[in-house]
């Protein structure tokens, strides 16, 4: 069963989608080409009566269950697509009755927009925490495509964001960037995302009408295809619509039937409009990327993406300020242990001691580490540690001959064990340290906490500062 959303007391209808604002896409495509079929109904010698009132009732019809998934994003797509019909065609070249009977029409969906309260939540937009998340959001998606270009895989952008960037205080879980050109450019990185946009600009230049003499519409149906897939386009910006394969229907047809159109007229994309279609390119991606930029200079924290053959890629923090000119730490994260969301752990760690940090999913053969933080199951990675400081995080219990490795290691060693031992792991650990205690071995409990860590992170944060 689908999940439902409501506007205060009212049901955003979603059609059968898992979302209302993916819903609303399919009737903000659908509006511009009733609009099309309505334009083009007043050309017709024979039953243009007819085909006025069938086409005007669909327009009706699209703009009510638009405006009923109250989705902000497919309003202004449905908007926007009308606005350019508009201005293509021009209501001051149109007859009077015409020009009335658009304004009429227009008079009407304007009247569904207020009176339906689609209107009313477009207002609050200062109000509304969505919004504000959104920016945040979008934000942050410009500064990891900037900081990671080759891009985070395909269904990581969500996590990545959670981990790496999104702001410590707040908690909301993300699928995705809310946003379906920044999810794609953060999941796929920079050359895929340009190439994608340059295919797509040059099929709009390509296809972008032309005086019509023969009196046939072709003018007005292009225009009304094109603003179909103009409202495709606007509703990607407000969510991650673009996912859903279904959506691709109606945009991709009005795309297929523009190319058709374009190759029966044997239509050549001339120089003028290939440079359009590179330039505006350019200016786009130069935009988003020294947005990107700018929002990374002014983040405390460095990051880098180290990409490796298996899929784990390994990060590098570092604070910009007050960094330990030391090697970085190694950490390895436990999930059980750290919380899936660890990221923003180990963020908060290498901000406020100073310390750079190596986060990696195993220990690596190179670079080589010489200090690590190894966290509940990490306890494995054991035989591969050749350094000269240890922290154990809540580590697992072992085998006997793994765990009395630890002790015999040379390095300056700390073991940080839950206060509330939920699974023995703290009395496996402090037994085997009874008969091991030294200058270079130091056991401590997490007061309060159990085998996740994260409620006693500040205490954690402490003991390990000054190492």
């Amino acid at each position: 069963m689908e999940p439902e959303y409501f506007y205060r007391e009212a049901l955003r209808w979603n059609f059968g989608f898992e979302n209302p604002n993916k819903a609303a896409v399919v009737f903000a495509c659908l509006l511009p080409l009733g609009w099309m079929a309505w334009q083009l109904s007043w050309r017709l010698k024979h039953w243009r009566i007819t085909a006025l009132a069938v086409s005007a009732l669909f327009v009706l019809a699209a703009s009510f269950c638009l405006f009923k998934t109250y989705s902000r994003g497919g309003a202004v797509a449905g908007g926007v697509a009308l606005a350019y019909l508009m201005i293509h065609r021009g209501i001051g070249r149109m007859p009077m009755l015409r020009v009335l009977s658009s304004v009429g029409l227009l008079a009407a969906i304007l009247g569904m927009f207020v009176f339906l309260g689609v209107g009313a939540r477009s207002l609050q937009v200062s109000e509304d925490a969505s919004v504000g998340n959104r920016l945040v959001l979008w934000r942050s998606a410009l500064q990891m495509a900037v900081e990671n270009p080759r891009g985070f895989g395909g269904g990581n952008s969500g996590e990545a964001y959670m981990q790496w960037y999104q702001p410590l205080e707040m908690t909301a879980g993300y699928r995705t960037m809310v946003n379906s050109y920044l999810t794609f450019l953060v999941e796929q990185g920079w050359l895929v995302f340009s190439l994608a946009l340059l295919a797509f600009l040059f099929l709009w230049f390509w296809t972008a009408p032309r005086s019509d003499s023969s009196g046939l519409g072709y003018r007005e149906f292009s225009a009304g295809l094109r603003a179909a897939v103009l409202a495709f386009a606007v509703s990607g910006i407000f969510s991650t619509v673009m996912e859903e394969p279904v959506l691709w229907m109606i945009p991709g047809g009005c795309g297929i039937a523009l190319a058709f159109l374009a190759a029966r007229n044997s239509r050549a994309l001339s120089l003028p409009r290939i440079i359009w279609a590179a330039g505006s390119s350019a200016i786009v991606v130069a935009a988003l990327y020294g947005s990107g930029l700018v929002w990374s200079s002014q983040d405390p924290l460095h990051r880098k993406f180290r990409h490796t053959a298996s899929s784990e890629a390994m990060v590098e923090l570092a604070p910009k300020e007050n960094r330990s000119s030391a090697d970085p730490w190694l950490i390895i994260p436990d999930s059980a242990v750290m919380g899936k969301i660890h990221g923003k752990l180990i963020r908060r760690l290498s901000l406020e001691t100073g310390k750079a940090l190596l986060v990696s999913a195993t220990m690596p053969a190179y670079p080589q580490t010489t200090r690590a933080i190894l966290a509940g199951r990490a306890i494995e990675e054991i035989p591969n540690f050749e350094g000269s400081a240890l922290v154990l995080l809540n580590p697992a219990t072992t085998e006997s001959n793994l765990a009395g490795s630890v002790f015999s290691l040379k390095a300056q060693k700390l073991i940080l064990l839950p206060d509330l031992d939920e699974d023995g792991r703290t009395a496996f650990w402090e037994k085997l340290a009874e008969n091991a205690v030294g200058k270079d071995l130091r056991v401590a409990r997490i007061e309060g906490v159990g085998i996740q860590v994260d409620w006693g992170w500040d205490k954690v944060i402490e003991s390990i500062k000054d190492l």
